[in-house]
């Protein structure tokens, strides 16, 4: 429930709240480049508790994993070569035998398999728990989560709305190209075993060379990494690196342009710019077809999109984002947990699917926080329609209700009249670009604001003289 919370507060100060710093100061140090890779140390709270030894748990829990795998022979297979293909292509390492780290500096991470049907490349993944807890704290525990970076993507979703040529891509396996410095690296450990098609299975301790995609700062990492490589290209190249600091939300690039020609050579650009950092940029996406024809014929672009139509079963092969906000549709994608409709350029909420089964369920202060973080709406586009639930909620917070405990018959009332409302609501379509038709002629901003006592809200439309 912490973290339905937690996102449910942190998008009611989206826009409001501001970055913070400390955290990015001191980790900055720590970024060294080993002439092809970035590589970091994992960013520790100062007078963190000792790590207890996990190893027991992570074999216990691998023991479990294969069992179940057993019998479904196939995903333990592509399981399998997951993990072989990241040893071999050096994501992950065995460990020496002459490795004898001290206590408290060693930690294993016991794993699950998550299983994607739906997608035409990785149907198989990999996820590592950095929460696992034995006797003491969690990896995660240790370390230091970082700024949020919601106000990071309230920027960003805002500023691409204006340009009437949208251009989103992500970065390919980005986690997976950053090292972590050597004497971190025992605390990213797990197990596997040698050989699948052996009666008596042996296991092996390996360990991550890259920074692992499950561990609560990684997208910190990631970001504070990109950030202090842009910083050191802006005396070469300010316009471009200043564009890519203010459109990368960790893995993901969403901005665009004015018209076709400009977005053409600003992906051109961006594309060379992260190559040297050793990133490929890939799954370029606009709302003009003709866009993404020249990418296509492009020499620079030519192999993205033809790896985009390759099946392949590898880890990390989806971005942060995607990863996070669970949804995809052949004609719609996700734009940073938005739904985007690129052919008719509309941002979708599809209210009765986002709701799912929530009407047969017990209403109680749970079920109503959990309902209102369902609907993901950083920019405030549908916030009318979704203040009802907040309030609810806000109101069984001041009455001190617990969390499973049923509401009383006027606030049943309420939320079946409100779940009513949100389904005859349905499906939402909102015009993505603001400023379709602007010829960069002046324009007048008309805001308008009001509060009560339980809730306050802001409008402002954009006028062109």
């Amino acid at each position: 429930m912490k973290d339905y919370l937690q996102k449910f507060l942190d998008l009611e100060t989206l826009g409001i709240k501001e970055h913070e710093t400390s955290v990015y100061d001191k980790f900055s140090n720590d970024i060294t480049f080993t002439g092809e890779r970035y590589q970091v140390k994992l960013p520790f709270k100062d007078n963190h508790l000792m790590l207890p030894d996990n190893y027991t748990v992570a074999l216990r829990r691998l023991t479990t994993t294969i069992k179940k795998l057993k019998n479904q022979p196939e995903i333990l297979k592509q399981y399998d070569h997951v993990i072989r293909e990241q040893l071999q292509s050096g994501v992950v390492e065995i460990v020496s035998q002459d490795q004898i780290p001290q206590p408290g500096d060693v930690r294993y991470f016991p794993h699950r398999t998550v299983v994607r049907l739906d997608r035409d490349t990785t149907k198989v993944r990999v996820v590592y728990d950095a929460s696992s807890k034995v006797f003491g704290p969690s990896l995660n525990d240790c370390l230091h989560i970082g700024p949020s970076l919601n106000p990071l993507l309230f920027d960003i979703l805002l500023r691409c709305r204006v340009h009437e040529v949208a251009l989103t891509a992500d970065v390919e396996k980005i986690f997976l190209n950053i090292e972590i410095d050597p004497e971190h690296r025992n605390f990213v450990r797990f197990l596997w075993v040698k050989a699948l098609n052996k009666e008596n299975l042996v296991g092996m301790d390996l360990l991550f060379a890259c920074v692992v995609f499950g561990v609560n700062s990684s997208p910190f990492i990631l970001n504070d990494t990109i950030r202090n490589h842009l910083n050191t290209c802006l005396p070469v190249d300010s316009a471009l690196a200043r564009e890519l600091l203010k459109s990368l939300y960790v893995d993901d690039y969403v901005s665009g342009k004015g018209d076709v020609g400009s977005a053409f050579t600003l992906s051109k650009d961006i594309k060379l710019c992260l190559k040297s950092l050793g990133f490929n940029m890939r799954k370029l996406n606009s709302n003009w077809e003709s866009l993404l024809r020249s990418l296509e014929q492009d020499e620079a672009f030519s192999d993205d999109f033809e790896k985009s139509n390759t099946p392949k079963v590898a880890e990390e092969d989806e971005s942060f984002s995607k990863s996070v906000f669970k949804y995809s549709s052949e004609k719609e994608q996700r734009v940073l947990g938005m739904r985007w409709n690129p052919t008719q350029d509309e941002l979708i909420y599809d209210l009765n699917k986002t709701l799912g089964e929530v009407d047969a369920q017990p209403v109680t202060k749970r079920l109503i926080l959990s309902t209102a973080t369902r609907v993901f709406d950083p920019l405030g586009l549908i916030a009318p329609v979704i203040l009802p639930l907040k309030m609810m909620f806000q109101k069984l917070w001041k009455d001190g209700k617990d969390w499973d405990e049923l509401v009383d018959a006027e606030l049943n009332h309420q939320w079946l009249t409100t779940l009513s409302d949100l389904r005859q609501t349905g499906r939402v379509s909102i015009k993505r670009c603001y400023a379709e038709g602007w010829n960069g002629d002046e324009v007048q901003l008309h805001c308008f604001a009001d509060a009560s006592e339980r809730a306050y809200g802001a409008v402002v439309y954009m006028r062109q003289r």
